[in-house]
């Protein structure tokens, strides 16, 4: 995990939450632990993380 990866994290769990953190910053933080990222129907989007 790199640096934006982590400030993304520290940004998810902070209260408030940011309301200006993009799908695709976070998508990517998914990806960078080891996820599999998938669409499904619609705007669905399917997170597999073990």
């Amino acid at each position: 995990m790199n640096s934006k990866d982590r400030k993304i994290l520290k940004d998810i769990f902070t209260n408030p939450v940011k309301s200006d953190i993009k799908w695709t910053e976070i998508e990517h933080l998914f990806i960078s632990l080891g996820a599999k990222v998938s669409e499904g129907n619609g705007s669905r989007v399917r997170v597999e993380l073990k």
